[in-house]
C-alpha cells in the first residue's frame, strides 16, 4: 500500500484504520477528517471548560480551527467522509477469506519470486 494511501485510511492521531464503527471517519469544520473515537476523547479532555453550560468548541487536531458542538453526543453527529467509508467497503468486499480460516483474509503472491531454490 502506498504512503499516500496508508494516510487516507487511517487516523493521524491515533494511526489506526479507519472502520464503520467506533473508527468512523468523521468531517470537522475545516475538511479535516479523524477517526471518531479520536474526536470523542480531544472533545472530552475540553468538557471542564464548560461554562453556564455552554460547550466548547472541537479544535481540529492538526490545524486548530474550531467546529462549534451543540452537545456531548455532537461528535457522532458530525458529517461522515463517505469516500473513505466508500472505499473501505470497496476493499472489503475485494478481499477473499480462507475457506478453512474463514476469518484469515487469503494473500496472493507470485510463485515464481516465492518458490524455493532448487
Amino acid at each position: 500500500m502506498s504512503s499516500r494511501l496508508y494516510n487516507l485510511l487511517h487516523c493521524t492521531v491515533c494511526t489506526e484504520k479507519y472502520d464503520e464503527t467506533d473508527r468512523r471517519p468523521k468531517v470537522l469544520c475545516c475538511g479535516h477528517t479523524f477517526c471518531m473515537k479520536c474526536l470523542q476523547e480531544v472533545f472530552s479532555r475540553n468538557l471542564h471548560l464548560v461554562i453556564h453550560e455552554h460547550i466548547p468548541p472541537l479544535s481540529c487536531p492538526s490545524c486548530r480551527q474550531t467546529t462549534e458542538m451543540l452537545d456531548v453526543g455532537s461528535i457522532s453527529r458530525l458529517s461522515d467522509n463517505f469516500a473513505i467509508i466508500n472505499f473501505l467497503t470497496d476493499e472489503k468486499s475485494r478481499q477473499q477469506y480462507c475457506k478453512k480460516h474463514q476469518d484469515e483474509i487469503m494473500t496472493f503472491f507470485c510463485y515464481q519470486c516465492h518458490r524455493k531454490p532448487h
